[in-house]
């Protein structure tokens, strides 16, 4: 659906991530590495290496993506944490069938379903933007909504981090 930017990936210094697709020699040229992962009756959390899905260019010298899962309340936290060679321009989306309303508190209501709160290097640095995402849709009859989720500055590294919290418990869907 219109290449990563339509997609919850990091966009570093402006650019998107790479295609799988491109192979030089039989081996992939852009891809992601599990660091580590592990799977409990409480969470799962599993830990990504991103930088090489991304061109040199953008110029990461670190980009980890932690998912952590707290079974009990279906939260999900994911976590970006960020290094660049200099100052640089960093960027995150949530992507859902479900319209984005701003909370009071600063979160977002996705839906009336679920809330995301999005914490930053800064909070009063996050800049947002919502738009609809202009792209063939096979299974919905809407067109899905981009979050723009991005550092109003430049950054060398930071961690952007965003929490998904389903707006009822597990007994409420029994």
């Amino acid at each position: 659906m219109v290449n990563s930017y339509g997609h919850m990936v990091p966009v570093a210094d402006g650019q998107l991530q790479e295609a799988c697709d491109e192979f030089t020699q039989r081996k992939i040229r852009y891809y992601g590495t599990v660091l580590t992962h592990e799977f409990t009756r409480e969470r799962s959390r599993i830990v990504l290496d991103l930088k090489s899905a991304y061109p040199k260019s953008a110029g990461l010298t670190e980009l980890k993506r932690t998912f952590e899962l707290d079974h009990a309340s279906g939260r999900l936290t994911i976590r970006d944490a960020f290094a660049f060679d200099r100052p640089r321009a960093f960027e995150n989306a949530l992507i859902s069938y479900q319209e984005f309303q701003k909370r009071p508190d600063g979160g977002f209501d996705i839906g009336g379903i679920a809330t995301a709160t999005i914490t930053g290097p800064d909070k009063n640095l996050l800049k947002f933007d919502c738009s609809k995402l202009k792209a063939k849709v096979l299974i919905h009859k809407t067109q899905p909504n981009r979050l723009g989720i991005r550092l109003s500055a430049p950054a060398q590294q930071g961690t952007l981090a965003i929490t998904i919290t389903p707006n009822h418990s597990k007994e409420d869907t029994k």
